[in-house]
């Protein structure tokens, strides 16, 4: 699951969730509308003591958010009636973060809201501002495009500006007590344009207005006729800061326990790879001795070879000088049977005394 609006948030920070959370009273009831995971809801409940109410369009989003909120509906509120799902109840505050502008008919859903409203309730919202100047001058080059977050959210269907925006409210029955901004510089904007991409003296108009740096707006408005929401006495704002003190002793045990964990999975790795490389280089070094003694082999095998040839080619040659000189006897010995038989037939030897003179000659 794609958790585009899981967000990671300490609400600290000069952000809109900061902004919202420093408008919500230590220990009210809210009714957060759009509550994704439940990243907000999480603060209110931990850091504020606040028991919280979600709605939120899909139920991958809701599973999450029901750790953090007493109650999870999950619906369109472009289709939902607040007011009979929530018949009988009241809020101290209803959180519309980043919300307003992804509905066909935000009118309704704040006419809603305010009807949930406790006395001296307040509505808390935040919204993009649709006239910041990187907005303006990437419409002087003719460019609006859509982005996965931010100014040009591909699922934005509404847009506002500072003038729009407090009509919205003021239409749907309410009173704006105050309007906070958020500002981000030109061209310091997800939209990606530089300066050196427009005239200068575009520029320096865009510039001029005031709301050219506004990003989003920060909105709380009331019931008419009741006064501005009090800002929160210092009691409240003491306990807020313990509870956000106790909140951040926990996140750093929980951080510290997770740092020591993971140490001890780096240590157990860093082991791991240097017995890996060990064992790698045993095998290598055995690699690299049997390959020296294959060759050593190879080597002898290719002396014994060569002397085992030249010797054979020794003998051969021997033999045949052996088989030559018998052979050179041979002839000889048959010359002599010869003279002998022809001797003998003529009387002329005397076989006593030739025979043992030719026995010690074929001898010697």
């Amino acid at each position: 699951m794609d958790l585009k609006y899981d967000i990671v948030t300490d609400g600290l920070a000069d952000t809109a969730h900061g902004h919202q959370l420093r408008q919500v009273p230590p220990g009210s009831r809210v009714l957060e509308l759009g509550c994704a995971s439940g990243y907000v809801s999480k603060l209110l409940v931990e850091r504020l003591g606040c028991t919280v109410t979600g709605v939120e369009l899909l139920e991958e989003y809701a599973a999450l958010a029901r750790a953090h909120c007493a109650e999870v509906l999950v619906g369109n509120l472009d289709q939902l009636d607040l007011t009979q799902a929530l018949a009988g109840r009241q809020f101290d505050v209803v959180l519309a973060g980043d919300v307003l502008e992804h509905l066909l008919d935000p009118r309704r859903t704040l006419t809603q809201a305010r009807a949930l409203l406790a006395p001296g309730g307040r509505v808390v919202a935040t919204i993009p501002n649709i006239a910041h100047g990187d907005v303006r001058l990437a419409l002087l080059a003719g460019r609006f495009d859509y982005r996965r977050l931010g100014l040009l959210d591909e699922t934005h269907v509404r847009f506002f500006t500072h003038s729009t925006v407090r009509q919205l409210f003021e239409q749907a029955g309410l009173a704006v007590a105050l309007v906070d901004r958020i500002r981000q510089p030109l061209f310091q904007t997800e939209l990606e344009i530089s300066p050196g991409m427009f005239p200068p003296e575009a520029v320096r108009w865009v510039e001029q207005d005031p709301e050219a740096t506004t990003y989003q707006f920060v909105i709380v408005a009331k019931l008419p006729g009741e006064a501005t929401p009090p800002e929160a006495s210092p009691e409240e704002l003491v306990d807020a800061a313990r509870r956000q003190a106790e909140g951040l002793l926990a996140a750093r045990e929980t951080l510290t326990r997770e740092l020591a964990e993971a140490r001890e999975r780096v240590a157990a790795l860093e082991a791991l790879q240097e017995r890996t490389r060990h064992e790698a280089a045993v095998e290598a070094h055995k690699a690299v001795e049997a390959a020296a003694a294959q060759a050593e082999l190879l080597r002898l095998q290719t002396e014994a070879t060569s002397e085992a040839r030249a010797t054979s080619e020794t003998l051969a040659t021997q033999l045949a000088a052996r088989d030559q000189d018998l052979a050179a006897m041979k002839a000889q010995f048959l010359e002599l049977e010869d003279r002998y038989q022809a001797m003998r037939r003529a009387s002329v030897i005397n076989p006593l005394v030739f025979v043992p003179a030719l026995w010690r000659r074929l001898r010697g």
